[in-house]
């Protein structure tokens, strides 16, 4: 199962319940999740590369984004950006 962060931000309780179908268990037991589990944006965060270390590493993933879009069947070019 992959699950992206957005889905997670965007609907905590319906991934909570796709993940639980996912593993066989009992659905609609999450009916929410604390806003302070789950950040609305990571702009605020402090680690993560900076611009210039993104820039030298994408030429070194970007034949691997059509392949795991491929796989995934998500769209994914924002990560080529």
């Amino acid at each position: 199962m992959l699950l992206r962060y957005r889905e997670i931000r965007d609907d905590p309780a319906g991934t909570a319940d796709r993940l639980c179908r996912f593993l066989g268990v009992e659905t609609g037991i999450v009916a929410g999740v604390s806003r302070h589990q789950v950040r609305p944006d990571m702009s605020g965060r402090v680690s993560g590369l900076t611009r210039a270390e993104r820039a030298a590493a994408l030429p070194r993933f970007a034949d691997d984004v059509p392949r795991a879009a491929a796989l995934t069947g998500w769209e994914l070019d924002e990560w080529l950006q």
